[in-house]
C-alpha cells in the first residue's frame, strides 16, 4: 500500500563514505547478502572497499557506483522489512535513479549491479586522455549559469550537469571551458566557483559514445513498469512505458540532472514528506533549499531511532 503524501529519494555519488553500513551489515543478514552479492557479480570484493577503503579506491566511479547502488538498496531493504509502506513516487539522482528503479522493482538488483558496472566502466572510457573537470556554482540562477556555459563554450565544452537548487548548479565539460566558466562565475557574483574532485565529466555531451554503448547494453536488461511512478532526471517527469524508461536511462547520460523540477514536480503531486534513502543527507539539504517547506528526513535517522513518519 503506497502513501499518498509520501516520496523516496536515492542519493548518488558524492554519499559514499568508508564504512557506510558496517553496523548494519553486522546486524542484518539481509544486508550481508546484498553485499555477498554484489561482491560475486562484479568478480571482486566490493564489501571489503566499502568497509575498509581507502576512500581513494571507494571514491573510483567504477567502484562507487556499485556501492552507492548496494547502500542505497540495503537501506531500502530495511525499510521494507521494519516500516512496510510504499511511497507515492520516487526519485534518484543521477547513479541514484538504478536504485529507484530497484526499489520499485522495475529491475533486478543483480541487474542493476551489472548495469551500473557497464554504465561506470563506459563512463570512464569515453574521456580517454581528455584533461575534463566538473565544478559547483553557488549563488547564480539557471539562467545566469546557461549563459555563462554558452560564453564559455567558445574554448571548448561546458555545460551544466545539476539543477541541484535555484541557485545550485555543476558545470562539466572540458577543462580549459570550465575553467573559463569559474571565472565568468565569479566576475558574475557567484558565492562559490570551485572544481570538483572526479576524473569525469558527468551528464554533458562528452558522455554521448558511453551512452550509445549504453543503450546497446540496456536492451539486454530486464526493465518492468515500476510499481511506484519514478521521477526521472532528464524530464523531471515519470515516464509512461518501458521503452521511454530506457531511453530516458541513456539520455540521463549527456544530460542535466533536472534535480530542481523533479522536487517541484513532486509537490505539484501532493507529496509534503520526503525521505532521502541513503548513507548520507546530502539531497535533503538539496531539497531544503528547493522548498523550505517540505518535511524532510533520512532514512537513517528513522530507523536507527524507530521513528514513524
Amino acid at each position: 500500500m503506497a502513501n499518498t503524501n509520501i516520496a523516496f529519494v536515492f542519493p548518488g555519488q558524492g554519499s559514499q563514505q568508508v564504512g557506510m553500513l558496517a553496523t548494519e551489515k553486522e546486524k542484518f543478514t539481509e544486508i550481508a547478502e546484498l553485499f555477498r552479492l554484489a561482491s560475486d557479480i562484479l568478480d571482486y570484493d566490493l564489501a571489503q572497499i566499502i568497509l575498509e577503503g581507502p576512500a581513494e579506491t571507494l571514491n573510483q566511479t567504477i567502484h562507487t557506483q556499485p556501492a552507492m547502488l548496494v547502500a542505497d538498496i540495503a537501506l531500502w531493504t530495511l525499510w521494507r522489512k521494519q516500516k512496510g509502506f510504499m511511497p507515492a513516487l520516487m526519485a534518484g539522482h543521477s547513479l541514484g535513479e538504478y536504485a529507484a528503479l530497484v526499489a520499485a522493482d522495475a529491475i533486478s538488483f543483480e541487474g542493476a549491479i551489472k548495469l551500473v558496472s557497464r554504465r561506470a566502466h563506459l563512463m570512464q572510457d569515453a574521456i580517454q586522455n581528455d584533461a575534463v573537470m566538473m565544478a559547483a556554482i553557488v549563488g547564480l540562477d539557471k539562467k545566469t549559469i546557461l549563459s555563462i556555459c554558452e560564453l564559455a563554450s567558445q574554448q571548448g565544452i561546458v555545460e551544466a550537469a545539476n539543477f541541484n537548487s535555484p541557485t545550485q548548479t555543476v558545470i562539466s565539460g572540458q577543462q580549459t571551458a570550465v575553467m573559463q566558466a569559474i571565472e565568468l562565475s565569479k566576475a558574475a557574483g557567484a558565492r562559490l566557483a570551485k572544481p570538483l574532485n572526479v576524473s569525469i565529466p558527468s551528464h554533458c555531451s562528452m558522455m554521448k559514445t558511453a551512452a550509445t554503448k549504453l543503450q546497446t547494453y540496456l536492451n539486454g536488461i530486464k526493465i518492468e513498469q515500476p510499481s511506484v511512478p519514478i521521477i526521472h532526471n532528464a524530464t523531471g517527469k515519470p515516464c509512461v512505458d518501458v521503452d521511454q524508461i530506457r531511453d530516458v536511462l541513456v539520455k540521463q547520460l549527456y544530460s542535466s540532472v533536472q534535480w530542481v523540477d523533479t522536487i517541484r514536480y513532486m509537490r505539484e503531486q501532493g507529496i509534503d514528506t520526503v525521505i532521502e534513502c541513503g548513507p548520507g543527507k546530502v539531497l535533503t539539504g538539496l531539497n531544503k533549499a528547493i522548498d523550505a517547506n517540505l518535511k524532510l528526513v533520512t532514512i537513517k535517522g528513522l530507523l536507527q531511532n524507530n521513528l514513524d513518519i
